[in-house]
């Protein structure tokens, strides 16, 4: 065909408008979905998003449909592995090896953003909130900052620790986790001052041995009476819904108390659970023990510590079920932490060596429900202390016996028209004093 034709020349022209329209179109540049982000310092400029309609948008060349993945977040795994953007003025080295990055540095990894100022650096892992004067409640400032990718560790060299806009640390170099991972490492001190040790500071280590065990070791020297060692040990092989397996070890010791002139210690060790979580058998111990009545009144730092009350408990407990019967043994002794005079001394509670119960339910049976309660207890205490000083209390004249008491109740529900529960309940007390024997026999219809 011969192209200088008028019909050639007009499908041609045809060709070429319709050829520059589309290519117009696919160079038109997608909307980009930005999401807020976290803390960038003061000078922060709030990021746009540009919002789509629930249905599709189309223009000849471009179709836009939305899609739910755009709003899910993202697991944990899926932020481990996310890659790392950096931007900045200039970049120098090698990224494998080594890199300086100067001028409005940038560095974004997941939901965590880092940004320099020259050679100055900012970290916070504080969750940005609306409002562009708004800052983070803590923040690490230093001089250089190193990321660690492989290990999730960052190395800060002459940084500090800002809290509410004060500098309250300083360290020439520390490092700190970049995810949510446990890390070894100091944690803050801790300071306080009393009448008893004088100044005081607590210096913990986290000792991070397993995802599932680590160990914390405290040094707290005290001005006017030596230094005290605190080793605290955690461990959970199981946990919930599986039979737990867990536990908690504490040892203090002071080897040379200044106060008393000899030395201090304190035990407290809970456990529960058995290695072998198919056996019906359960196991349950709570230890705490100290060395001295003083104890309690000279390590009194923190009030909610078990090993500064009066009255230590120790128990341990060992039970068994099958169906619907379960039974328990189990035994309790106090340690009773009593002063010098009268007014320090107090009556101790009644030990319990042992307690065994035994209990059945068997639900349905020819329209009643059967439940049977049974507790078997050797109660003893010793009190002469206290009674030296209140001989008349009415504590001196609680004698050490045994008592059971055996507890019977039938519950039907079942009539014609209605649901109306009735109970019958049975109730047998037998407890030994001495010599004497006293049996009580209760029932209620």
């Amino acid at each position: 065909m011969c192209l200088c034709s008028p019909i050639s020349r007009f499908v041609l022209c045809l060709s070429v408008c319709w050829l520059s329209i589309s290519l117009s179109q696919a160079q038109t540049p997608s909307p980009i979905l930005q999401s807020t982000p976290e803390w960038e310092g003061p000078d922060a400029v709030e990021s746009t998003s540009i919002p789509i309609e629930p249905e599709s948008v189309y223009s000849p060349g471009l179709s836009l449909k939305p899609s739910n993945v755009l709003n899910s977040k993202p697991s944990s795994s899926a932020q481990r592995k996310a890659p790392s953007y950096i931007r900045a003025q200039s970049l120098d080295g090698r990224t494998d090896i080594d890199i300086q990055m100067q001028g409005e540095v940038e560095i974004r990894r997941g939901s965590l953003l880092i940004r320099a100022d020259r050679i100055q650096a900012r970290f916070t892992t504080c969750k940005r909130k609306p409002g562009p004067d708004w800052l983070p409640d803590w923040f690490m400032k230093a001089d250089q900052i190193s990321f660690d990718q492989d290990s999730n560790q960052g190395v800060a060299s002459n940084g500090s620790l800002v809290f509410k806009g004060v500098p309250i640390l300083y360290a020439s170099s520390f490092s700190f986790p970049l995810n949510n991972e446990r890390q070894s490492g100091f944690l803050p001190p801790t300071f306080a001052l009393n009448n008893l040790g004088g100044v005081e500071m607590s210096l913990p280590y986290y000792w991070n041995i397993a995802p599932n065990r680590d160990m914390t070791i405290t040094t707290t020297p005290m001005t006017q009476r030596g230094v005290l060692f605190s080793n605290e040990f955690r461990y959970l092989e199981r946990k919930e819904p599986q039979i737990p397996f867990k536990g908690m070890a504490r040892f203090d010791l002071m080897p040379v108390d200044e106060l008393r002139s000899t030395s201090r210690w304190g035990v407290s060790y809970q456990h529960m659970g058995l290695p072998d979580a198919k056996t019906p058998l359960s196991f349950n111990f709570n230890i705490n023990r100290v060395s001295d009545n003083n104890y309690w009144k000279d390590f009194t730092t923190n009030p909610a510590d078990p090993l500064v009350q009066r009255s230590l408990n120790n128990t341990a407990s060992l039970g068994w079920a099958s169906g619907g019967f379960n039974t328990a043994v189990s035994v309790s002794k106090l340690q009773t932490l009593q002063g010098t005079d009268s007014s320090t001394a107090i009556a101790p509670s009644y030990d319990r060596l042992p307690q065994i119960n035994a209990n059945y339910v068997r639900q349905d049976l020819g329209g009643f429900d059967w439940t049977v309660n049974s507790e078997l207890t050797r109660f003893t205490v010793d009190r002469d202390f206290y009674c030296s000083f209140y001989p008349s209390s009415a504590y001196c004249y609680q004698p050490n016996g045994s008592r059971l008491v055996v507890n019977n109740q039938l519950l039907t529900n079942k009539t014609q028209w209605a649901v109306i529960r009735r109970r019958w309940w049975c109730r047998l007390t037998v407890w030994t004093q001495g010599r004497y024997l006293s049996v009580r026999f209760q029932c209620l219809v």
